[in-house]
Formats: structure tokens, C-alpha cells, sequence
């Protein structure tokens, strides 16, 4: 995020030469907007991955199963 941040400001600061060497198709400002909503959307997808996770965890602990541990057979638990 850093990083696309830092692309957006050096977008913005060089505006006129990334309009030239674009061909007058697009600004140094438009590039940096692009930057900025890139940089929103990697903050967003991390978390929506990382609440998906957590909510993914507490289903199954409400269903009963545990997390991280080796549930036991039938047979280690003593039930034949």
C-alpha cells in the first residue's frame, strides 16, 4: 500500500511530463487517482480476507469442530 501510495504522489507531482509521454491521453493527476483507488482497494481486500477467516473460525466452533487440533477416532477416544 506504501508503495502505490508513493506511485500516487510521484504521479501527481509529475504531472506535465507523464501527459506528454502519454500523448496527451492521460494526466499525472488522473494517475495518480488510479494509484490511490488501487492502494484503497488492496487495504479493503485485506480486510475482507482477514474478517473472512475469523468468521470462517467461529462457524466452526459453533458447529463444534475444533480448530488447529487432530480430532481423536472413535477408537483413541475409548467409543467401540
Amino acid at each position: 500500500m506504501l508503495c502505490l501510495s508513493l506511485l500516487a504522489s510521484l504521479c501527481d507531482v509529475s504531472d506535465h511530463p507523464i501527459f506528454t509521454l502519454t500523448g496527451i491521453l492521460v494526466s499525472g493527476h488522473t494517475a495518480k487517482h488510479v494509484a490511490a483507488a488501487l492502494a484503497v482497494y488492496w487495504v479493503v481486500r485485506c480486510l475482507c480476507n482477514a474478517a473472512g477467516s475469523w468468521r470462517n473460525k467461529g462457524r466452526a466452533m459453533l458447529k463444534g469442530k475444533q480448530i488447529g487440533y487432530r480430532q481423536k477416532s472413535s477408537e483413541e477416544s475409548g467409543n467401540l
